[in-house]
């Protein structure tokens, strides 16, 4: 995983966004790898809490809008219920 990365401390699993140069905002690839993540420590029984925070200066600047302007109609829809997911 490149823009989320997971350290493990039982019982806390740390969860860090790993996009500073953007301040952490969430594209589709942030919220794929948040997705995988919190679906692979949901199975880790080792760990009761999960926290997630961002690296650098911001824990995360929202969506990133950057991303909006290639998305159609149908494509915009399917990111949202994605986020919704995660």
């Amino acid at each position: 995983m490149q823009t989320v990365q997971v350290t493990i401390e039982p019982p806390i699993a740390w969860v860090y966004l790993n996009r500073p140069e953007k301040l952490n905002a969430l594209n589709e690839q942030v919220l794929d790898e948040l997705k995988s993540a919190l679906a692979e420590l949901e199975r880790n029984n080792d760990v009761r809490v999960i926290v997630i925070t961002g690296n650098g200066k911001a824990f995360s600047a929202g969506a990133d809008i950057t991303q909006f302007t290639q998305l159609n109609g149908y494509t915009a829809w399917k990111l949202a219920r994605k986020g919704r997911q995660v």
